[in-house]
């Protein structure tokens, strides 16, 4: 299980070099990361079926094959709210998806 929680977090490795702090569990036997949005939307990925899923609220779902697949996921939790933590803002902003 720990080289698919690898897999998840080279995905988001310039997140977390830029300072963000991920929670790291297991949900029914499956590795999630919770990318911490502080948004109206949560945003996990999950390792399932060989494939990275951010899983969203309102059952949202997007395959994640790259780090502009997680920012893509990341901005959708918005969900029309103008609140993200302020490490997402910084992210977001710095990768040009940001609330200008």
């Amino acid at each position: 299980m720990h080289k698919q929680f690898a897999k998840i977090l080279e995905i988001i490795q310039p997140a977390l070099e830029m300072g963000l702090e991920v929670k790291l569990r297991v949900d029914d036997g499956k590795p999630v990361v919770d990318l911490d949005t502080m948004a109206k939307s949560h945003c996990y990925l999950v390792f399932e079926d060989y494939k990275i899923l951010a899983k969203m609220r309102y059952g949202e779902i997007e395959e994640i094959e790259s780090w502009s697949d997680v920012l893509s996921a990341v901005r959708s939790c918005e969900h029309g709210r103008d609140y993200f933590s302020g490490k997402w803002i910084q992210i977001l902003e710095k990768e040009g998806r940001g609330f200008n």
